[in-house]
């Protein structure tokens, strides 16, 4: 398949613009514009300025004439043209309930799983390096979506984080349950979780169940966890279940059957 390259045009009174995948945090950078699904490309305001800013962050760009004649018409009055790096992130686009003010490319995590996930598309990798903000990113997400279920896998020394994590980066009213060695067995921690679920349930809040891999696909906390319908599900340290014929990875895939939305992460 040949790579598809950049173009704008004006179509029915706005800017479309088709890119390549290497351009697409340019294309987001972009004040003002929307992922139009049908097409398959970025919508801008047909506007003097969204030209300008278009044709100079784009490379390689192709374009049509009318989009020519809007870039170089004389504007009605001075005007400056912030460079799309400089775009704030503003309160009104991040989930409600946060109390940590993400960085730019935290939130740029967050629209692109929520542009995939309105696209159908319900298992997704968030490959960011170590000490990036995995975490904060995963806390949006289930912001986002309003998740009423979550379920989080990671090692057996990062379940402690979670809990920590949210503490830090969450005020929405929530019950999470750490799954860790202080909680006993692995019967005790399904009894745990179905206690915690039922509370949250009780309240009328989300619930969050973080556990380590090697107790997530034991019996009986895996045959409990596969009856449930879950909302999200995140693998944190996702190169832990590579292996496809691992316990763990087995375990996963049978669970995708019952989980809306699937997040691994990794920083590797």
């Amino acid at each position: 398949m040949p790579d598809i390259v950049a173009r704008a045009e004006i179509v029915g009174g706005a800017i479309v613009l088709q890119t390549p995948l290497a351009s697409l945090l340019l294309c987001r950078r972009i004040p003002g514009g929307r992922w139009d699904v049908g097409r398959r490309a970025w919508v801008y305001p047909a506007t003097q300025r969204h030209a300008r800013i278009i044709g100079a962050v784009i490379p390689k760009l192709q374009s049509s004439a009318a989009f020519n004649a809007l870039g170089e018409a004389p504007p009605a009055a001075p005007e400056v043209i912030t460079p799309p790096a400089e775009t704030k992130v503003t309160d009104s686009i991040l989930p409600p309930g946060l109390s940590t003010r993400p960085w730019r490319h935290q939130v740029t995590a967050y629209n692109f799983c929520r542009d995939h996930i309105a696209e159908g598309k319900g298992g997704l990798l968030l490959a960011m390096g170590m000490g990036t903000g995995k975490s904060l990113a995963a806390c949006m997400l289930a912001l986002g979506l309003d998740a009423k279920r979550v379920l989080i896998a990671c090692p057996l020394r990062v379940v402690p984080v979670w809990l920590t994590q949210f503490e830090r980066h969450v005020t929405a009213p929530v019950v999470v349950v750490g799954l860790d060695e202080s909680a006993g067995s692995v019967t005790e921690k399904r009894a745990a979780a179905q206690e915690k679920m039922r509370l949250a349930e009780a309240r009328g809040v989300p619930f969050v169940c973080v556990i380590n891999y090697d107790s997530a696909w034991l019996e009986p906390f895996s045959d409990w966890a596969e009856k449930q319908n879950w909302d999200l599900v995140i693998a944190d340290e996702a190169h832990r279940i590579k292996a496809p014929g691992g316990k763990a990875s087995l375990f996963f895939k049978r669970l995708r059957r019952r989980a809306k939305v699937r997040i691994a992460l990794t920083g590797r």
